[in-house]
């Protein structure tokens, strides 16, 4: 998928312009949206109502957060992208790009993979030092009903230049959380899931005792009794199966 398979030379070249005055591509993305601890992108630009995202990506930060030659006292001193460096702004371009084209996005979760007919395309090496850089996501989702599926082409920019670097191609199938499939069947009446939504809760909040940083979340006793009361405390539900806050 390229960009003028779906705007035309004229509308390029007027998105191009667009996202240089971008006035906030500069301010880092909130955790929530991108699904991670670490913000590596900025604000997300969308170009009009089109499925065309592009976000700048903060390399120093990338670079430091994940240092695969063990050099972190100094910073990260390779030249090139490690191939690990790729996936950060690819997932979190990803993750706040769907927010806009998905529905009730955090409801579900994501399974992906490269295109099995398209290869990435490596144009030029994407250098930390001397190249600014942004990440563009153009997608083609389709919702059905309680899932939707999808093809996404990943384009990694000089963005002084706007000459491409990198190409990767993607396929996704999105479906329902575990959590979630529970409390579609409970609104149905059908009770035989409290039991496995409790094993859940009770899984997820220990996985949130190994946190370094604490949250503020509803009390697993609190959750659990409320279900067996025959209540679904559906929003204290999202928040706590959530691993990060909304800011």
């Amino acid at each position: 998928m390229e960009l003028s398979d779906i705007i035309s030379q004229e509308e390029i070249e007027s998105y191009y312009n667009e996202w240089t005055s971008f006035n906030q591509k500069y301010k880092p993305e909130t955790n929530y949206n991108v699904h991670s601890g670490i913000s590596f992108i900025g604000k997300v630009f969308q170009f009009k109502d089109k499925p065309i995202f592009r976000a700048h990506i903060f390399k120093r930060k990338l670079k430091k957060a994940f240092d695969p030659y063990f050099i972190s006292n100094r910073g990260y001193l390779y030249p090139c992208f490690h191939t690990v460096h790729y996936f950060f702004p690819i997932e979190q371009i990803y993750h706040a790009s769907m927010l806009k084209l998905v529905p009730d996005y955090f409801k579900f979760i994501t399974i992906d993979r490269f295109h099995n007919k398209k290869a990435p395309k490596m144009y030029k090496r994407v250098d930390f030092e001397k190249t600014k850089l942004s990440v563009e996501l153009l997608a083609n989702i389709k919702l059905r009903e309680n899932k939707f599926v999808g093809r996404a082409s990943i384009t990694f920019y000089d963005d002084i230049t706007n000459e491409t670097l990198h190409i990767w191609y993607f396929e996704c199938v999105g479906g329902l959380r575990n959590y979630i499939k529970c409390i579609e069947k409970l609104k149905q009446g059908d009770n035989t899931v409290i039991e496995n939504l409790i094993r859940q809760i009770k899984g997820r909040s220990t996985k949130y005792k190994s946190l370094i940083n604490k949250r503020h979340l509803p009390l697993e006793e609190y959750l659990i009794n409320e279900l067996k009361k025959g209540n679904i405390p559906e929003k204290e539900l999202h928040d706590f199966f959530s691993y990060y806050d909304k800011e």
